[in-house]
């Protein structure tokens, strides 16, 4: 009998964790509407490799990439990198145009080189026991 009502009592416990859970996560969302809302155009520049200088509409930022910009009008823009290549020693410059919607995040993602895995491709091993012939 015992059982029953410990049962009972966590059952009814757990109801109301949750009901009030989910009163604080309304509460959480309705005090945070207003952000998730209004957060505005975003442009979010990435390249390889890391730290090329970044050009918005011809004019340079102080920013290196990545980076990302708030503060972008909407519409058409002209993002433009510029890598100091150490190989050749050159100035090296890419450029694209986008297009930025009010309310949305664009990511526009430019590369100079084609980026390299962190891990080396290997052979598979041998596989062990078995293989070698007996003399």
């Amino acid at each position: 009998m015992w059982f029953v009502n410990r049962r009972a009592f966590y059952d009814t416990l757990q109801q109301r964790q949750s009901k009030f859970a989910a009163a604080l996560q309304q509460q959480l969302l309705s005090s945070r509407a207003h952000y998730f809302l209004n957060m505005g155009t975003r442009l979010q520049v990435r390249s390889f490799p890391l730290g090329c200088q970044i050009s918005i509409d011809g004019k340079l930022t102080p920013y290196l990439t990545p980076h990302t910009f708030f503060d972008l009008s909407e519409g058409k823009h002209l993002v433009e990198l510029h890598y100091h290549d150490p190989e050749t020693n050159t100035l090296r410059k890419l450029h694209r145009e986008v297009i930025l919607k009010p309310g949305k995040r664009i990511v526009c993602k430019l590369y100079f080189k084609k980026p390299v895995t962190l891990a080396p491709v290997t052979q598979p091993a041998a596989p062990m026991g078995g293989s070698e012939e007996k003399k």
